[in-house]
């Protein structure tokens, strides 16, 4: 899985998967993101998305690092063991590859990988360690340095697939700089290039999307918003969601197109599926709404994408999902804004009884009554209204202060 592993738009890729093994027994490994302080939270909120979207309880296997006590490596290997539908991802690449390395799991992996009747899912930082080398990701794109592969577990080249993973391939986080092939861009991923073996090949999964390789059946597909790319030497082939072919296409690839050297417009590209395309058509909605004097239309595309946040809160994919509130939080104020001054055109409530101090104020002027017709006036301007005589009659308007009363 490219990402999205627990969001709303690869529910239906776990159901299948799940559909395949009788009766789930569910683990997750824990040790990409072992390191982060919010470690408890990410597997409680994913151990939730299992319970909530599947009903099905999920085992953590805890392994935080390698240098846990023995009895707790014992017991993670035996919940994994255990498992028919093993489930690991989002974190640090380089610091899943460390750890994993120096313990039994990649056996765990291959062990189950080649037994009938077994799941396991590689998501985000975890597919990116599982190759025969391993991205750096963070190193690279927050740190800064050269672009440089570590090495791979080497579970796909002990499964026959000569190949690297690159999660987030059609990642746009950058906006305005190019932040593709996990956060690489374009020119490190061809300096990238050069470091690889004639042999290998790139599997570049995009956000939000699956490449589901069935080993028994010997067929893959490619499930979810995005794509699957094979890529080798700056030559593409691309497979769209939907695709079904056979495991030698990917056992052995053939090249595909060559990739242009001009750059590419980035800033043209969008993700699809992620929680900041969904909320799109509420804030249009909201904001029609709102415009409207709508105030109950407003508070319903509110409540809306109240719920889309929650639903997508268990998204590995923080920063959309932080846009998405942020862009919440800045609707809320301007509800609560025209709250203040009412949605409503203001003049509304109001114009009946202006209307009738009106006809009042013509009708003192017709008789002449010229005093009389000034105190009316000046009554309506005590009260805000500003009142101007044309040639087709009075006119009124409401004075700016009126607006903030």
């Amino acid at each position: 899985m490219g990402s999205g592993e627990t969001a709303p738009s690869l529910v239906g890729v776990h159901r299948q998967l799940l559909s395949c093994v009788a009766p789930p027994r569910c683990a997750w490994l824990d040790t990409p993101y072992g390191f982060q302080e919010n470690a408890d939270i990410l597997s409680a909120k994913t151990a939730e998305f299992f319970q909530q979207s599947f009903g099905q309880k999920l085992q953590l296997a805890t392994y935080r690092h390698s240098g846990q006590p023995e009895v707790e490596l014992q017991l993670c290997y035996r919940t994994l063991r255990n498992s028919n539908y093993l489930f690991t991802g989002p974190g640090s690449p380089s610091y899943a590859q460390l750890h994993w390395s120096r313990s039994e799991v990649p056996l765990i992996f291959l062990e189950k990988l080649r037994q009938d009747g077994n799941v396991v899912v590689f998501a985000s930082a975890a597919a990116c360690a599982v190759g025969a080398l391993c991205l750096p990701v963070y190193e690279i794109y927050k740190v800064g340095n050269e672009p440089h592969w570590l090495p791979g577990l080497e579970i796909l080249p002990a499964l026959g697939y000569p190949a690297v993973v690159l999660p987030h391939f059609n990642n746009t986080v950058g906006g305005n700089h190019d932040t593709r092939f996990c956060y690489l861009g374009e020119r490190r991923l061809r300096l990238l290039e050069t470091q690889l073996e004639p042999h290998l090949w790139i599997w570049g999964v995009d956000e939000h999307t699956a490449v589901i390789l069935d080993l028994t059946a010997d067929r893959f597909e490619v499930h979810g918003k995005g794509g699957f790319t094979l890529r080798r030497d700056a030559q593409v082939s691309f497979f769209e969601s939907g695709y079904q072919g056979c495991l030698q296409e990917l056992r052995q690839p053939v090249a595909g197109q060559k990739v242009a050297e001009a750059p590419v417009e980035v800033t043209a590209i969008t993700t699809q599926g992620l929680v900041t395309e969904l909320v799109k058509p509420l804030v249009g909605r909201f904001e029609m709404a709102l415009q409207a004097g709508d105030g109950l239309g407003a508070a319903q595309a509110l409540l809306e994408f109240e719920q889309v946040l929650v639903d997508w809160s268990g998204d590995s994919d923080v920063h959309h999902w932080g846009i998405a509130r942020a862009q919440f939080r800045n609707l809320l104020a301007q509800i609560g804004e025209g709250a203040q001054r009412g949605l409503q055109d203001p003049r509304k409530p109001i114009e009946p009884f202006v209307e009738v101090l009106l006809k009042l104020r013509t009708e003192a002027r017709a008789e002449r009554q010229f005093q009389r017709a000034d105190q009316i006036r000046q009554i309506l301007l005590a009260a805000g209204v500003e009142v101007q005589d044309t040639p087709d009659g009075a006119r009124w308007n409401l004075r700016p202060e009126a607006y903030a009363l």
